[in-house]
């Protein structure tokens, strides 16, 4: 990996991104504070000050952030108040409603939001809300506001279940991120395995790090012998998805939404994990029929 001194002219408009997003943070953080919540910063929002500089070298779409369950309604409703729009998805109500997180189209001058209530879908992974702000830290950034977000260990499991979650089809963007922090933090891969296990994430864990070993990251554990149901998801798994230097690549792909249904089944390292998102769906797709039932009828 080279490391750039100067912005390049393409990155003009990543560092205008940049000097927003520092902006769009200060005003966050300070109505997390006023809400009773620490407000945690998520990949792009936390990588570009902490990992490129501020160089406008690691811009995305908008800002995700993470707070707490019981201050997600309420920090919505603040953002609604600010003019932020959030956005609706009327073939599906219910679900969207309890989603992990709801979208916002930032008002002029502003990023767009992404608020986080959990991070990863359950039940197919789970880490407590709670756990990990409990555990995020203050990343020091040169030159400006040091930046709150995730223990290093956690940065590691979100990204393995980021790009579980989205079946492997993910630029490269967050797996350089976590490059990046390997080179600047020490990582408790014993206690990330750990967290992993519990979280449902062995087996996305040992591919997001077969995809760090191939980038040469040190620090590194050997590869364990995994459990006889990690061992054959990971087996299985291996025909769609090849990691690689420059990110995942998937060899195989089925029709939406098998894939996305296949994949998470078999990076999903919870036995129980495939039942409850069926009975789950079933139950919410009822839900949502009902509610637009109701909205034609008026009732």
């Amino acid at each position: 990996m080279t490391e750039r001194t100067q912005p390049s002219v393409s990155s003009w408009a990543g560092l205008a991104w940049s000097l927003r997003a520092e902006a769009d943070r200060a005003k966050l953080s300070a109505l997390g504070q006023a809400l009773g919540t620490p407000v945690v910063f998520l990949k792009g929002a936390w990588a570009e000050p902490v990992l490129y500089g501020n160089r406008g070298l690691r811009s995305g779409c908008d800002l995700d952030i993470l707070v707490q369950p019981e201050c997600f309604a309420a920090f919505a409703q603040a953002l609604v108040a600010k003019g932020y729009r959030r956005w609706e998805f009327p073939t599906h109500p219910v679900t969207w409603e309890q989603a992990r997180e709801w979208a916002f189209s930032g008002p002029p001058g502003h990023l767009d939001v992404d608020l986080h209530r959990e991070l990863l879908t359950p039940p197919w992974y789970r880490l407590p809300t709670a756990a990990l702000l409990m555990r995020a830290q203050f990343y020091q950034v040169q030159g400006g506001p040091s930046v709150l977000s995730l223990a290093p260990e956690d940065q590691v499991l979100f990204c393995a279940g980021h790009y579980a979650s989205h079946c492997y089809q993910l630029p490269n963007k967050h797996l350089e991120d976590l490059v990046r922090l390997c080179q600047v933090r020490s990582i408790d891969w014993q206690r990330a395995r750990a967290r992993a296990q519990e979280a449902g994430l062995s087996v996305a864990l040992a591919f997001l790090e077969a995809a760090l070993a191939r980038r040469e990251v040190k620090g590194m554990l050997p590869p364990v012998q995994a459990s006889l149901g990690v061992a054959w998801r990971q087996r299985l798994l291996a025909m769609m998805v090849q990691p690689g230097v420059a990110g995942f690549t998937r060899s195989r792909r089925l029709p939406r939404p098998w894939d996305a249904l296949v994949v998470n089944t078999l990076a999903s390292s919870k036995s129980t994990a495939l039942p409850k998102f069926l009975g789950d769906y079933l139950r919410l797709r009822a839900l949502d029929h009902l509610a637009r039932g109701r909205e034609v009828l008026g009732v």
